[in-house]
């Protein structure tokens, strides 16, 4: 595999060719790959040297001693700064003028093969747009001008040759050399202020969003300048560093053409983050505004500590202040900006997946909660009086009695595991690094408690060894603490880069597939050249730099320093999402829970922020990297790589599964340990716990579906299925809006009260359908008076009723008219032309939310087929305004009354079949006779009583309905708030026929849709079915109108399907509990359906326990089952060497951003089982990496 795979190929090569010249000249593109014309090699030329043509002949005027050194830099810097200015200026206005005039930008020539520009004149528009670009922000435009003339002034001083004399003690060679080279990176520097900055092999971010990146060379040069300034006009004592700063000026091209030097914004985040950590005792953090609000806040605790004079006062504040510095004060932030955002809103009932609320809700010190604001106060008042107790009784000399600070060095010695040891000390010295030891060993000992304790257990053991009159002891415990743990952080540091360099040089000759050509020269130059590959190893340390490994060959080269984080993005902010996605949002929360109480029990080591883990089980691997680290408290970034493994992914998963089985699965329980098989690895095995996540499982269903008689159990587990679902649907949706109307009466009884008027109207009797109308449109009155109870034909009677006077709260009357309730109770029920009138009628209790439609006077029709005026088509209204419709009725012909909805319905006009407002056919609207009061708590919606079928289509599935399991059905609902024994509401529910025809009727008509095509029994079609795909007929029409009722439809089949598999697989249902069963555990515990719905998605995220979809290959012809069962899940957890991850990155960066290696199987990307190459290259952040999952910080507690 090595030595196929080129480590660029040629096209990059070439690339790289053009590219090179450019950073190492500072932007100046003199290869260019096509002709151009002299000219525009001439103004590249005459704009990186006019700084030194400038600043030569004012050299020569000072060394002659015509004008003052100080002139000669100001004059240098004006002419500079005009230059620049004019030169931008100029070609800002031209372009500007002439960009409407170009045809393209720049005049590309589109028939060449690469991107060629056609230069027409040395002052054209196309010259200037190519070699000074205008800028993006007008202001730079000034801005880089002014600091061309500050860098360019000052360093004219820097590079005099009587200011090289004097340093270097007149030595002619060292000044002559220092001169060339230095004004050589002074024109490299400058270049980018005028022009622009040229591509960096030290690139941190993707994008230069405020024009940052012309002032990174700049600084370096300000940098050393700055020394020079100090040495010549404060103290000598610069002199050293500033001879050895004007040889690193000379060498910065060098620095910056091998990417070693940082950009300007990770620069100055990797020196915050080394400031906060090693002088202020702190910890890297998750976010850049979290590092700067700490970084201000610990400074302000420094410069209290460094003012106040009385030395308990300073012992308190740091001690105090460290110990609240320790804690998760983002986490403590957070919660009170959702507190004041979110308290007078009502949260929705969806859920958020956001992965840190998740886990806020498993037990004490995951969130900030009162209880745990009184732990850390409670803490805080015994670390007060503890340090002021220590530091009230010191003498004059300002240290303990030699007697008790040995005796708590040995303590401290030999408590490693406890949080409660301070250091006795008090700062009678007020200088600066003593006052920075204080701050940091006060913080330290809960930012990391386990390194304080060694760090302080070393510098207990220099104490009792070292005379007292040596240098060490007079610096006192803070500063030996603070050089001890700057010295403990590198030591590992080396360690582990050592190891990285080892590890790679190794394997790159004893692995086959590592082997290039060059693998033997290079590993030949590296045993001879060891102490250089040493000392760049040291420097990387050093610096807490990445140790770059160029191709992830062992070549080693010093990456440009940058924060513990690593990327620049916000963590979390991005990643490749896929399906399989949601499977790591899920199990992100749990595995945070484990991964807290393996910190806890010490089973993972220290939470090092820098440290990386690997964890695995089953198909899945979850990269988990530790972002901060704090008292109680660790933040975590937990990444998911793909399950779609490559061959790549799959020898390193395969290496890692061995590394774990060897560690935790080994079978001989006689041994007392085991050898590591497996030491030259970056994986080390560290634990392994249960975590909560779903196994996957998939069966090729072949022999079962396509079972013929199983098609037909199918078909009836449907109908079971389909009752199941309505009937249980229909009556949680009726007991959820009798809780809510009993919401709105208590709400209402609170109104003002309700005047009784007596009027005396006019009441002109109709048929049902009428009163049914009133019933669904007109609120009922709660009280009515006694009326007369006289019928006298079709004619007008004289009623007395009570009528509704509301007054609302704005002072409004409204006048109520009786409602339909009122005038049913007038008769007797035995008086009553049908029970439809009865207040059992549920008409419009689904319809509670529809607009009132336009009032349409039409005549009124007696027969209960046709629809009331409550529901008049849209396409009603229209034919009555055009005076066109249906032929005329007599009314006054009294109309047969329809005793149930089994009959035959009157035939009202034919079924359209195509994609237009169609009639029903057969009409169940019209209010059911219930027999049962108690059947309007499972009554159907009146739109779900409206077929679009003959009722001689429908008759012929009627037998088919199952009216046992119907029953039984109606017996598993709860009648508990009837007040009456389950029995007597069962006996009168299940013998209402109404109801059962309402049942049977819609439950047949959407199991025709199934067998309307004369089906043939096939797995295809089973298929077919389940994925909706479903035959068309009019009824299918119908039901796609309505979502909701499609959606139980589909879901009942899938129910039945599922019922199917599980009765031949597990056992067959014979009786209805059993059968009762198996469905109850589906709507419990299952989700069934298919993986690309979003509800899919929602069930895994919920944490359903099971999911069950169906796919089809059609590559092989099979249909396949997958199940999903949330489980304990074995997970191994292993601890990655985290300079071999820096090493591996860092080159990452290097080949993708400067080289643009983006090839696919370039050999850096290639499988390495021991350095998990291809997986770290993954668990990049993007666009660089590709993980499918990337989480927020969490932050999870860890006592």
């Amino acid at each position: 595999m090595g030595t196929g795979i080129p480590l660029l190929n040629e096209y990059k090569r070439e690339f790289l060719s053009k590219r090179f010249p450019q950073t190492l000249l500072g932007g100046p593109k003199l290869r260019l790959g096509y002709e151009a014309p002299v000219y525009v090699y001439f103004q590249q030329l005459l704009l990186f040297l006019f700084p030194f043509l400038i600043g030569g002949i004012f050299t020569l005027l000072v060394e002659l001693k015509t004008i003052d050194d100080y002139v000669g830099s100001i004059i240098t810097g004006s002419l500079i700064f005009t230059c620049v200015l004019i030169v931008q200026l100029t070609s800002t206005i031209v372009q500007a003028q002439n960009s409407s005039d170009l045809p393209y930008p720049t005049k590309k020539n589109l028939l060449a093969e690469e991107d060629e520009i056609d230069f027409f004149s040395c002052c054209g528009v196309e010259t200037l747009e190519f070699v000074v670009p205008k800028k993006r922000f007008k202001f730079n435009i000034v801005i880089h001008a002014v600091l061309s003339g500050f860098v360019c002034g000052l360093t004219f001083m820097y590079l005099l040759p009587m200011t090289l004399n004097s340093l270097y003690s007149h030595n002619t060679g060292a000044t002559v050399v220092l001169y060339i080279f230095g004004w050589l990176t002074l024109c490299i520097a400058q270049y980018s202020l005028t022009v622009g900055s040229p591509p960096e092999p030290n690139t941190y971010k993707t994008q230069d969003s405020w024009e940052i990146a012309p002032l990174m060379r700049s600084l370096y040069v300000l940098i050393c300048v700055s020394i020079y300034l100090m040495n010549r006009y404060y103290s000598t004592v610069f002199n050293t560093a500033d001879q050895a700063l004007h040889i690193v000026f000379a060498c910065l091209p060098l620095a910056w053409i091998t990417g070693l030097l940082p950009p300007l914004d990770a620069f100055i985040l990797w020196l915050f983050e080394q400031i906060h950590v090693f002088m202020l005792g702190g910890s890297p953090v998750s976010s850049d505004i979290r590092l700067l609000v700490l970084l201000v806040i610990s400074i302000t605790v420094f410069l209290a500590a460094y003012f106040i004079k009385k030395s308990i006062a300073t012992v308190v504040i740091c001690a105090l202040m460290g110990y609240l510095l320790s804690l998760d004060l983002g986490a403590a932030a957070n919660n009170i900006y959702h507190f004041l955002l979110f308290r007078n809103k009502v949260t929705s009932g969806t859920g958020s997946m956001d992965v840190t609320s998740q886990t806020s809700k498993y037990g004490f010190l995951w969130k900030f909660g009162l209880l745990q604001c009184l732990y850390h106060f409670f803490m805080m008042v015994i670390v007060g009086v503890m340090s002021g107790m220590l530091n009230s009784n010191t003498g004059t000399a300002g240290s303990i009695d030699s007697s008790a600070w040995k005796i708590i060095g040995y303590a401290i010695i030999g408590c490693c595991v406890a949080e409660k040891i301070l250091g006795g000390l008090r700062s009678p010295d007020k200088k600066l690094w003593y006052t920075f030891g204080t701050v940091r060993v006060f913080r330290w000992i809960w930012q990391g408690t386990v390194s304080s304790l060694l760090e302080l257990s070393i510098v207990h053991i220099i104490l009792v060894t070292i005379p007292n009159n040596s240098t060490v002891i007079s610096y006192g415990v803070p500063i030996l603490s603070l050089l001890i743990g700057l010295s403990r952080d590198r030591f590992f540091q080396f360690i582990y880069k050592l190891y990285f360099a080892f590890t790679l040089l190794l394997t790159s000759v004893s692995d086959k597939k590592q082997r290039r050509k060059s693998t033997v020269p290079i590993f030949v130059l590296s045993i001879l050249f060891f102490p250089v590959v040493l000392g760049i190893i040291g420097a990387a340390t050093v610096l807490s730099a990445p140790l770059l490994s160029l191709f992830t060959l062992p070549l080693f080269f010093i990456g440009f320093p940058r924060p513990n984080k690593f990327w620049p993005e916000a963590v979390g902010a991005s990643a490749n999402s896929n399906p399989d996605t949601m499977f790591y949002m899920q199990v992100a929360p749990k595995l945070s829970q484990t991964l807290r109480a393996a910190f806890a029990d010490g089973s993972l080591g220290e939470p090092v922020p820098g440290f990386h883990y690997l964890v695995r089980f089953q198909d899945r691997l979850v990269w988990v990297m530790v972002l901060e680290r704090g008292y109680g408290f660790c933040s975590l970034n937990i990444k998911g790589l793909e399950l779609q493994e490559t061959s790549c992914h799959t020898a390193e998963a395969a290496r890692i599964d061995e590394i774990f089985e060897s560690a935790f699965e080994k079978e001989d329980a006689s041994c007392m340990g085991y050898m590591n098989e497996y030491p030259i690895h970056t994986l080390t095995p560290m634990d392994s716990a249960n975590v909560e996540a779903y196994s996957d499982a998939r069966n090729v269903l072949t022999g079962i579906i396509d079972y013929p008689a199983n098609y037909d159990i199918v078909m009836s587990s449907f109908i079971k299925a389909l009752v199941w679902v309505l009937i249980r649907h229909v009556n949680q949706i009726k007991l959820k809006e009798g809780k809510k109307k009993g919401d709105e009466s208590l709400t209402k009884a609170k109104q003002k009260p309700v005047e009784k008027v007596e009027l005396t109207e006019f009441k002109k009797e109709s048929n049902n359908n009428f009163s049914n109308g009133l019933n669904g449109n007109l609120r009922h009155s709660n009280t009515v008076t006694n009326t007369e109870n006289t019928r006298k034909g079709n004619l007008p009677s004289v009623h007395k009723t009570t009528v509704e006077v509301v007054v609302d709260k704005d002072n409004r009357t409204t006048v109520r008219p009786p409602s339909s309730r009122s005038v049913k109770r007038k008769s007797s029920w035995s008086s009553l032309n049908s029970f439809t009138d009865s207040i059992f009628s549920e008409d419009g209790l689904f319809n509670d939310k529809k607009p009132p439609k336009k009032e349409i006077k039409k005549p009124i029709v007696s027969n209960k087929t046709l629809k009331s005026d409550d529901d008049i088509d849209v396409l009603d209204e229209m034919l009555d305004d055009l005076d066109f419709g249906l032929p005329a009725m007599d009314i006054n012909q009294r109309s047969k009354p329809v005793n149930n909805t089994s009959k035959a319905p009157i035939k009202k006009n034919q079924f359209s079949y195509g994609n237009t407002i169609y009639k029903p056919v057969t009409n169940l609207a019209g209010s059911p006779d219930f027999k049962c009061p108690h059947s309007t708590q499972i009554s159907l919606p009146s739109r779900w009583r409206e077929l679009p079928l003959e009722y001689s289509q429908l008759s012929r599935y009627l037998s088919k309905f199952p009216r046992d399991w119907y029953k039984h059905v109606l017996g598993s609902l709860d009648w508990s708030n009837t007040g009456l024994s389950t029995q007597q509401v069962l006996g009168e529910v299940t013998g209402d026929e109404a109801l059962l025809n309402c049942y049977s009727q819609l439950i047949m008509a959407c199991y025709s849709i199934f067998e309307s095509n004369g089906s043939v029994k096939s797995a295809s079609q089973l298929y077919k079915y389940y994925i909706g795909d479903l035959p068309w007929n009019a009824m299918l029409d119908w039901l796609s109108e309505d979502k909701q009722l499609h959606n139980l439809v589909l879901r009942s089949y899938r129910y039945g399907f599922k019922l199917m598999l599980d009765q031949i697989l597990i056992g067959e249902a014979n009786t209805p509990e059993e059968t009762q069963e198996y469905f109850e555990e589906y709507d419990k515990e299952w989700y069934i359906g298919l993986e690309k719905d979003d509800d899919w998605k929602a069930a895994v995220l919920s944490s359903r326990k099971q999911l069950f979809s169906m796919g089809h290959n059609k590559a092989q012809g099979t249909y396949n089952s997958r199940v999903l069962s949330l489980q304990p899940v074995m997970a191994h957890i292993g601890r990655m060497n985290p300079e071999v991850v820096k090493g591996q990155w860092a080159n990452l960066s290097l080949e993708l951003l400067y080289l643009t290696n983006d090839d696919e199987e370039r050999y850096s990307i290639q499988a390495h089982p021991t350095i998990l190459r291809n997986l770290t290259v993954q668990s990049a952040d993007p666009p660089l990496g590709y993980p499918i999952f990337s989480s927020e910080p969490i932050s999870i507690p860890t006592l």
